[in-house]
């Protein structure tokens, strides 16, 4: 436990970690706005049938297309925060001799920077939920303004807020088994490229993890889950040999 404050409280007094925090923060507000009027709309329309078109040609139940989008809202934070992953992963490793020198056994400290990287992203998803559930309610208070404390909204953002952490701790792994952000950087926009470009098939497709996230949040297949588990695992593994092995 000492060893998990001791990395807290570096976390807290790091400057560039609250920047990158506020400005991720910032740009999830941005996106959020551009939709907000549109959503808005959409709500006002809504045909006596409970059905919403949000987007053009396509009705749907206004209630769970309503709990989609917010899901989604969130979701796209995630091409970001394994980017934060990755930034806290290399700042870790440039710091991992100093580290050694308070906690010599090498996977509790790394258990323990593991645990605190995980404990801020944590705060983070839940801020990002928290901000898509707030725009969703500004866009359904004359209609149904309870709509964003239903089960199937909480249950949504529940499951972003740890798929988010999940995620976002591959980019920290590959950049402390890389000893530097670049690797966790290009990790990570190696495998967010590879899903948006969909050059791989459907069966490839589903074992990356952004599509992983896209399952389990918007479509809540356990499958996504066991996916970017496995995603994980594999990858805090190997930054676990890394670390173990690094300067031995």
């Amino acid at each position: 436990m000492n060893a998990l404050r001791a990395e807290l409280f570096k976390l807290r007094t790091s400057r560039s970690l609250w920047i990158g925090f506020a400005l991720l923060l910032a740009l999830h507000v941005v996106v959020l706005g551009q939709g907000l009027a549109p959503t808005t709309a959409a709500v006002d329309a809504i045909a006596p049938d409970g059905t919403i078109e949000i987007f053009t040609g396509e009705r749907r139940p206004a209630a769970a297309a309503l709990v989609e989008l917010t899901a989604g809202g969130s979701l796209q934070m995630c091409i970001f925060m394994p980017v934060l992953g990755a930034l806290l992963g290399g700042r870790e490793a440039r710091r991992l001799a100093a580290g050694l020198l308070a906690v010599p056994q090498r996977h509790r400290l790394l258990a323990a920077k593991t645990a605190a990287a995980a404990l801020w992203l944590f705060v983070l998803a839940t801020l990002v939920a928290l901000c898509s559930m707030a725009c969703t309610y500004l866009s359904v208070r004359a209609w149904n303004p309870g709509l964003v404390w239903q089960a199937d909204t909480i249950r949504s953002q529940a499951l972003f807020v740890v798929y988010a952490v999940v995620y976002s701790l591959i980019g920290y792994a590959f950049a402390l088994t890389g000893r530097g952000v670049l690797v966790g950087l290009l990790g990570v926009v190696a495998m967010t490229a590879l899903t948006m470009v969909q050059v791989a098939g459907p069966w490839l497709d589903a074992l990356l993890p952004l599509s992983a996230g896209i399952h389990l949040v918007l479509e809540g297949r356990p499958t996504g889950a066991l996916v970017i588990a496995a995603w994980n695992a594999t990858a805090l593994t190997g930054a676990l040999l890394a670390v173990q092995r690094r300067d031995q």
